[in-house]
């Protein structure tokens, strides 16, 4: 009876072992799996092909070209995201709010609130300009004074009194001579500045950190309120994002 068992067992699993091989064989025809890609992307495609439209033209007339053109969320939006043009245009529509005027007369008022927040320009951009020029003539002038031979000559003469090379002043026939010789003095003028520079980038980040305002923002939150303590009757929040982005300008 066992006997039996067993045969009928291993006849079952030879049975089996056929059909995988016919399937097997079956699935060997199909074609490989790359294959198929390209014409399933070339079906997407086609779908999306049929599902996309060309603006009309009464669409392209109402696109907006100005802010003024568009609706209240869009400039809410542009105005959060800190698009000037946006805020400017949200004030407008504050001043129209409050005053109950035109948006033409709205921009006379605007006026006025700009002409009052570049007060001080003048003052506030002075340390910016300063910046500016000595950073412009220290890089520009550090290259002649290392690499030039007149000039390194003249500013030994005036402010290092630095002796002159073994070889006298015909020795520095090359600039990269020059620059030996003259790298002596101004390896710690351009190095002493650069680790300035770094330490102050290096503080403003840990102001930063702490919830220190540097600078520029100190000035701007200091702008931004004057204009709002001189203009109570509007949203200050309105008025305060269009003071700070506001260009400095007379």
């Amino acid at each position: 009876m066992l006997g039996g068992t067993v045969m009928r067992t291993a006849r079952a699993f030879g049975g089996m072992g056929r059909q995988m091989q016919v399937r097997g064989g079956a699935m060997s025809k199909l074609p490989h799996s790359h294959s198929l890609f390209p014409t399933l992307r070339h079906t997407t495609f086609a779908a999306q092909a049929q599902d996309s439209r060309e603006p009309s033209i009464d669409e392209a007339r109402c696109l907006p070209r100005k802010f003024r053109e568009c609706n209240n969320d869009i400039i809410y939006t542009l105005s959060i995201q800190g698009e000037h043009g946006a805020r400017k245009e949200r004030l407008l529509r504050e001043i129209m709010r409050v005053d109950e005027c035109t948006w033409k007369e709205a921009r006379a008022k605007l006026a006025e609130m700009d002409s009052y927040n570049d007060t001080y320009h003048s003052l506030v951009t002075l340390p910016y300009k300063l910046g500016l020029g000595v950073a412009l003539f220290a890089s520009i002038s550090s290259i002649p004074l290392v690499f030039h031979r007149d000039s390194a000559v003249w500013f030994n003469n005036i402010f290092v009194h630095e002796d002159l090379p073994d070889g006298g002043l015909e020795s520095l026939d090359t600039f990269w001579k020059v620059g030996s010789w003259t790298w002596g003095w101004m390896e710690p003028y351009l190095g002493t500045a650069s680790f300035v520079l770094l330490g102050l980038q290096f503080s403003r980040a840990q102001m930063k950190n702490i919830n220190y305002k540097p600078y520029t923002e100190a000035v701007l939150s200091w702008r931004a309120n004057r204009l709002a303590a001189k203009f109570p009757q509007y949203n200050r929040v309105v008025v305060r994002d269009f003071s700070k982005s506001d260009p400095w300008q007379n």
